[in-house]
């Protein structure tokens, strides 16, 4: 029998109906291929990405270690030269010096008549020590951000000293002598210290230099100017003569020299600005300058700032008269044992206090603290304040 019309309709609306379904499985296969194509290149960008973090967190990190293994070198100086017979007392041990030797805190250089000794810090400043001179290093200190407090006792002799263009704007170094402090920034000068009649001379090649003694008011010896200080009282600056200006000049250019080899480059100032940055974790992990340990934490040197200005006002309250004058570096107008007084001027930015005033019935002392914000605090025979940081 021939088809009928309804039956070829039927056969027209089903395959009509088989290529729809076709088309339609087409498609979810074309969309299927495209959302696979897609999360295919979303998983790459991802896994990329997932590395180039890794290798970013892992860089920085590298740069961090790096960063704070080269603090540690802020708290050395180096013997880079010597002539004659130089000797170094170092942890109770005294030994001819070598090249290249470190030199931390409380160690101290000795040259003979005619030796001569050049140490250098890390970022490049130096001090050149002349024949006949006892020098000791007092304090190698550095926080994070660049703040760097460096501080030499010229005892005996002289030694011409520049501070580095690297050191830092609100980094300080000062050359004492038993009697008189000379404190500089980005500056070229020459301190001298004779024991037996206790004069001190300070002699300005380049910059400023700003003179004290424990008492008086303070002098700035500009370039090619010359002050001298017999025992605490500090006499009129004058100039150089030309033979002496000549002659320093020519030191503090070999000096200068020697900044090259340690002019930070990109690298050494990302690293800086990342210990900076990281330093809030880093104390809390006691990751900090120069060492692992609670002592180097900020916290801890506000605490043993505070605890020694405590010891200062016991000391001076004991006594039937406290003194007129206290020499801040070396506290040598107070009762008490030299191990004593070390341990004190170290709790102190500079180790020494910042000053001392006696009044009619109550006397004064400031001090600033060895951390980060150089806090400062001040001392009465009733109380103990913050004044600043």
């Amino acid at each position: 029998m021939p088809p009928t019309k309804k039956t070829g309709g039927q056969q027209d609306d089903l395959m009509a109906a088989i290529s729809q379904v076709k088309t339609n499985q087409d498609r979810r296969t074309k969309r299927s291929s495209r959302r696979k194509t897609v999360r295919s290149a979303e998983m790459l960008v991802g896994n990329w990405v997932k590395k180039l973090l890794v290798l970013v967190v892992v860089a920085l990190v590298a740069l961090l270690v790096d960063g704070v293994r080269r603090e540690a070198n802020d708290f050395k100086a180096y013997v880079t030269a010597f002539s004659g017979n130089v000797q170094v007392t170092s942890g109770g041990k005294t030994a001819p010096a070598t090249m290249d030797q470190k030199l931390l805190d409380d160690d101290v250089v000795e040259t003979a008549a005619g030796a001569t000794c050049t140490l250098v810090m890390s970022e490049g400043s130096a001090v050149q020590m002349e024949p006949g001179t006892r020098l000791t290093v007092r304090v190698l200190d550095y926080c994070r951000g660049g703040r760097r407090d460096r501080s030499f006792m010229v005892e005996r002799g002289s030694a011409i000293s520049t501070v580095g263009k690297y050191f830092g704007a609100e980094s300080q170094s000062n050359v004492v002598t038993p009697t008189a402090v000379a404190a500089v920034r980005g500056t070229a000068f020459r301190v001298a210290y004779d024991p037996a009649t206790q004069q001190t001379a300070v002699q300005t090649v380049e910059g400023k230099v700003d003179v004290r003694t424990p008492v008086g008011v303070p002098q700035q010896v500009t370039a090619g100017r010359a002050v001298g200080a017999a025992g605490y009282s500090l006499a009129v600056g004058g100039p150089l003569d030309e033979a002496s200006r000549r002659a320093l000049t020519a030191q503090a250019t070999r000096l200068r020299a020697l900044e090259t080899d340690r002019t930070p480059n990109k690298m050494n100032a990302l690293e800086s600005t990342l210990t900076a940055v990281a330093d809030p974790v880093l104390q809390l992990l006691g990751i900090c300058p120069g060492g692992w340990g609670y002592n180097s934490i900020d916290s801890a040197r506000r605490s043993a700032c505070m605890e020694a200005l405590r010891t200062l006002r016991t000391n001076l309250t004991s006594l039937p008269d406290p003194p007129e004058v206290i020499n801040p570096w070396t506290l040598a107008e107070l009762n008490l044992d030299p191990k004593e007084k070390k341990r004190l001027v170290k709790a102190f930015l500079g180790q020494m206090i910042d000053k001392y005033e006696k009044r009619e019935h109550d006397w004064t002392i400031e001090a600033t603290c060895r951390d980060k914000r150089r806090t400062r605090y001040v001392v009465t025979e009733g109380t103990l304040e913050k004044i600043q940081g």
